[in-house]
């Protein structure tokens, strides 16, 4: 069996960073699921204003965008992408 592996100080950085970037896209998906609540509440509702719907629509579009983009930034091209 072999003897368990020593975590560098670099390993633990890029893990410590990788937790927080996973922190921050569970928030994020917590907050397209509201976008998505809301979004269904404000159909509900016969005199909602179509800005208010609009709005929450672009929200919730632009909070996705964001999670795709940390996901891909963060795990996929990490290794291939500078870090501006």
């Amino acid at each position: 069996m072999d003897a368990p592996r020593s975590t560098t100080s670099e390993e633990a950085v890029r893990e410590a960073a990788l937790r927080e970037i996973g922190e921050t896209m569970l928030m994020i998906e917590a907050a397209v699921s509201r976008a998505d609540r809301g979004l269904t509440v404000l159909a509900q509702q016969q005199s909602t204003d179509p800005q208010h719907t609009a709005a929450l629509s672009r929200a919730r579009r632009d909070l996705e965008a964001a999670r795709r983009r940390l996901h891909q930034e963060a795990y996929l091209y990490a290794d291939l992408l500078p870090l501006e």
